[in-house]
């Protein structure tokens, strides 16, 4: 059997159409339910002290930020978000949740934050929606 009938079968690329929208969904999900960041549960409010552009000559896309919060007993603590981030201004208060035995792990739980993750699973659904549609279509 030829190799590039079975690559370029109809069948094949609805489902490799599926599987890709799948994965979309599936970083989403994972990503909104903060899988990981378990230990993280002591509420502070950070500000956005820098914004790291995804294009050098780009000041509308994020690939990053840098945020400062204090801690209970008030140190204060830097680091890096490397989740994509559109919505945030710098300057900008944001919530997040650090882990009270090691500060520097934390995560953030604005609603912008989850926005762009809720776009992953709508991208993802609508790319098995098609998926399966281009399925039924064969059958």
């Amino acid at each position: 059997m030829d190799i590039s009938y079975i690559i370029s079968s109809p069948e094949m690329q609805a489902g490799i159409i599926i599987l890709a929208g799948g994965m979309f969904m599936a970083v989403g999900i994972l990503k909104m339910k903060h899988i990981g960041k378990k230990n993280c549960t002591m509420p502070s409010k950070a500000v956005i002290h820098e914004i790291t552009p995804a294009f050098p000559d780009s000041s509308n896309i994020n690939a990053g930020m840098v945020i400062r919060f204090p801690t209970k007993d008030m140190t204060w603590i830097k680091g890096k978000v490397n989740d994509y981030s559109p919505f945030y201004k710098l300057g900008e208060t944001i919530d997040i949740l650090y882990n009270e035995e090691d500060p520097n792990d934390f995560l953030v739980v604005s609603k912008k934050q989850n926005i762009s993750y809720l776009v992953f699973v709508i991208v993802g659904g609508i790319v098995v929606g098609s998926g399966v549609l281009r399925l039924l279509r064969i059958l």
